[in-house]
């Protein structure tokens, strides 16, 4: 996966914490790997077999939607904060920081209030999925 943000196109932050710095790169892209992964099995032949499945699916990924606006709004918060201090530059001489700094928070806040209403649909959707049945097995009706 490429960089979030290529050299030259975005903010950069002197001094940036190298190991915490990577460790969140890492880890966002475990999480986005692991969509990808879920969203292959589910499309495979074998990957969707059972409503169970929806619900228990459904259900998880309402749980991680849940926690996205508060690290949506972290992540607008650190941008907001550094740009504040002066700490942010750019890879342009022809751009200034608030450039990029201002899109970035705001996409940020978006995001963050989409993956709210994400996470309440998809809460939503595996507590119906929660009720379904096969006919003729599972107890359905």
């Amino acid at each position: 996966m490429p960089d979030p943000i290529p050299a030259g196109a975005g903010l950069t932050l002197a001094g940036a914490a190298p190991d915490g710095d990577a460790a969140a790169i890492a880890a966002a892209r475990a999480a986005a790997s692991a969509a990808g992964d879920l969203a292959a099995v589910a499309a495979g032949p074998d990957g969707l077999t059972s409503p169970a499945t929806v619900h228990a699916v459904a259900g998880d990924l309402a749980a991680l939607a849940l926690a996205l606006p508060l690290l949506c709004r972290r992540l607008s918060a650190w941008v907001s904060d550094e740009y504040s201090a002066g700490r942010l530059g750019t890879g342009t001489a022809a751009r200034t920081p608030a450039a990029f700094a201002g899109p970035a928070w705001f996409h940020l806040e978006a995001a963050a209030g989409a993956a709210a209403q994400l996470g309440t649909a998809l809460s939503a959707a595996a507590e119906a999925a929660g009720q379904l049945r096969r006919p003729g097995r599972d107890g359905a009706r």
